[in-house]
């Protein structure tokens, strides 16, 4: 088999990561040394390290964030009475394994909403799906889709969700039979 081959046939069976990483030994000849095993692995795991980008980049968009928020990024200033163990606590995503909810509450301006996309980027990078809606804007969603009969598929999508992010649930301009209607099916 040739190498235009070979790397057709990579391309076809949509490995491009084991395309490049192939690529990148072959131009090199230190690797020409390694043990078949090792450069065999090298290759799986620049595939493997491809897809999980690939599926993070899509969550990642797919969330909508307000802010592109790193974990890496909070500040635990005094001031903001962040629990930095709690805080780190939370990053590891384990609430959402329990299915358990996460409220985050406090003075305006203090930037509830970034820790909340920070969490929600957590969660995504443990290849959780997530979803970003402010309050009434998600509001407006559901009121749209029950007018265009389209109610059940946003309900399935929103259920498909493993992390929802609402920002300002308790927000003055969102009715509460409007947020009520967010989470129970009308009777």
């Amino acid at each position: 088999m040739s190498e235009a081959q070979l790397f057709n046939l990579l391309h076809e069976l949509r490995l491009a990561g084991f395309r490049a990483e192939l690529e990148h030994q072959l131009q090199h000849p230190s690797y020409a040394d390694l043990p078949f095993r090792d450069r065999l692995l090298q290759l799986l795991q620049a595939e493997t390290t491809r897809r999980y980008r690939n599926k993070i980049d899509r969550l990642l968009k797919a969330a909508l964030f307000k802010y592109q928020a790193e974990p890496e990024d909070i500040d635990y200033q005094h001031s903001r009475n962040l629990d930095k163990s709690e805080v780190l606590g939370l990053l590891s995503c384990d609430w959402i394994a329990r299915q358990q909810n996460l409220v985050l509450t406090g003075a305006s301006g203090t930037g509830k909403t970034w820790l909340a996309c920070a969490f929600g980027v957590a969660a995504v990078r443990r290849e959780y799906s997530a979803a970003y809606f402010r309050a009434g804007r998600l509001a407006e969603v559901v009121k749209f889709a029950r007018l265009d009969g389209t109610i059940g598929k946003f309900r399935k999508r929103l259920s498909h969700l493993d992390v929802l992010i609402v920002d300002d649930f308790v927000y003055r301009g969102t009715v509460m039979r409007q947020r009520v209607a967010l989470v129970m099916p009308p009777f």
